[in-house]
C-alpha cells in the first residue's frame, strides 16, 4: 500500500527547561512573506538508563523545542529556568545556518552560507508543570515574588494572582533585548519589523524599532506593540504596599489570525 504522507509525533513527559529561550519576533522576510513569532526552548530529559561521564547511572538528553505564534509568547512568559513541562510535538528536519561568535554568517570558500542538518520538535500540545524551587527562592530573595505567594487566602497570594493575570497581557515592545524568560534575536538577512526594513549580514539582538509605516492588521497585532517588563519595572513585592507596585495592565490587543505555520493548541 502506498503512503504518500507521513506523520512523526513524539510525547515528552517530565522534561525541564535547560537554558535561556530565544525569541524571534513576527516579521516579513525579504520575499514579503509574513512569518509568525517563534521561540526556541532548550530542554533536558533525565533517564535512569545508561551512564554519565563520571560512571554514575543515568543519562541526560538535551532537545530543542519550537513554539510559534501566540504560544511562543505564552512560553516566554511561563517557561522559567528549570520549569517542568509535558509536550506532544511534531518532529521535522531542517538546515540550520551556522554563525560565528560575533553572529556573522559562517561561509565556505565560495562565500556560501554553511548549513548543517538539524532536527527540531514543534510543540502541538503543552502542559506546564511545577517551577524550579531554586528559581522560586531566587525570585523571593530579589523581591520579584511575595513570600506568601502560594498561601491560599493570604493577601500576598491574591497580589501574586493579580500580577500573573496582568502578565498575560504584556507583549514584546519592539525594543527590548529580553522578553520575560527569552533573549530576543532578530532574524538574519533582510526583514521588516513594525514597518522598518532591516538588512543585516549578522543575526543581531533586538534594538529599538520605530514604526515607519502602518502594517496590515494581522501583522501589527502579531508584532505585539505593548510594553515588556524590565528589571526596573518588575513589581517589588518586598514593600508593604504591594498592591500599589503592580503596574496597570496594558490595553488588550486581540491577536491577528496567524498565517503559517498555524499556532498549535495549548492544553493547560
Amino acid at each position: 500500500m502506498s503512503r504518500g504522507i507521513s506523520v512523526v509525533i513524539c510525547s515528552m513527559m517530565g522534561i525541564r527547561v535547560g537554558g535561556q529561550l530565544v525569541y524571534t519576533p513576527a516579521h516579513f522576510n525579504a520575499a514579503g512573506k509574513e512569518i509568525n513569532q517563534r521561540v526556541t526552548i532548550p530542554v533536558y530529559a533525565n533517564s535512569n538508563k545508561g551512564t554519565n561521564s563520571d560512571g554514575s547511572k543515568g543519562r541526560t538528553d538535551k532537545f530543542e523545542l519550537v513554539a510559534w505564534g501566540g504560544l511562543a509568547d505564552t512560553c516566554c512568559r511561563s517557561l522559567s529556568p528549570g520549569k517542568a513541562l509535558d509536550v506532544v510535538g511534531e518532529l521535522h528536519s531542517y538546515n540550520k545556518r551556522l554563525f560565528n561568535q560575533d553572529r556573522s554568517a559562517r561561509v565556505d570558500a565560495a562565500g556560501v552560507h554553511i548549513e548543517t542538518p538539524r532536527t527540531a520538535i514543534t510543540i502541538r500540545q503543552i502542559i506546564f508543570g511545577e517551577e524550579s524551587i531554586k528559581f522560586i527562592q531566587n525570585e523571593i530573595a530579589e523581591g520579584k515574588r511575595p513570600v506568601n505567594w502560594n498561601v491560599e487566602g493570604h493577601p500576598e497570594w491574591q497580589t501574586w494572582k493579580d500580577w500573573l493575570n496582568k502578565k498575560k497581557l504584556i507583549k514584546w515592545d519592539c525594543m527590548s533585548n529580553e522578553f520575560f524568560h527569552a533573549r530576543v534575536q532578530l532574524p538574519y538577512g533582510q526583514h521588516t519589523i513594525n514597518g522598518k526594513v532591516y538588512s543585516a549580514a549578522v543575526q543581531t539582538a533586538a534594538q529599538p524599532v520605530m514604526a515607519q509605516t502602518p502594517l496590515p492588521t494581522a501583522v501589527a497585532n502579531a508584532v505585539n506593540i505593548q510594553p515588556a517588563p524590565q528589571p526596573g519595572t518588575t513589581p517589588n513585592f518586598t514593600t508593604q504596599a504591594v498592591q500599589s507596585t503592580i503596574p496597570a495592565g496594558p490595553a488588550v490587543i486581540q491577536p491577528g489570525v496567524p498565517s503559517t505555520p498555524v499556532a498549535p493548541a495549548v492544553v493547560y
